[in-house]
């Protein structure tokens, strides 16, 4: 899920165990209600409770109501966190497979330098001994007066 979402799902929990939480407040404080008065609007809600063990049944209930938005913020945090420390990880390791390759780049191209140096020296040689075998004074001669 992209940010947006993420952050909207978690408003949305967090919306919605605000209002639980109140819910839980009137259970337990039953002088308290919640009222809008306005001129076209009169609304009151109040939970009632007659015993200790209604009390306590509701809260079980809100409790059960408010637990998936517990979740959902408490995995958002962990993985949030998580994936920083993945990235973190991630990171270093991509650094090591870099430094590795940078030093597997400079050990081939030091082998391809000594193989062209090779290369080079043996071409010279082979030069040197074309060169010395031209010459006319060098040459073997099994008859007198032959020439190649």
């Amino acid at each position: 899920m992209n940010t947006f979402n993420r952050m909207f799902g978690s408003l949305i929990a967090l919306a919605w165990g605000g209002v639980l939480a109140g819910c839980l407040l009137l259970v337990w404080d039953q002088n308290r209600a919640f009222s809008i008065d306005t001129i076209y609007l009169k609304s009151t809600f109040d939970i009632f409770a007659a015993s200790r063990a209604e009390q306590i049944l509701e809260s079980i209930v809100i409790g059960a109501l408010m637990l998936p938005a517990v979740i959902l913020l408490g995995a958002e945090m962990l993985v949030h966190g998580g994936r920083r420390m993945e990235g973190r990880q991630e990171q270093r390791a991509l650094e090591q497979r870099v430094a590795i390759m940078q030093k597997q780049l400079e050990d081939e191209r030091q082998r391809a330098d000594k193989a062209d140096r090779v290369a080079a020296d043996k071409e010279h040689a082979l030069k040197r001994h074309e060169d010395r075998h031209d010459e006319p004074s060098r040459r073997w001669r099994f008859l007198p007066g032959a020439h190649h």
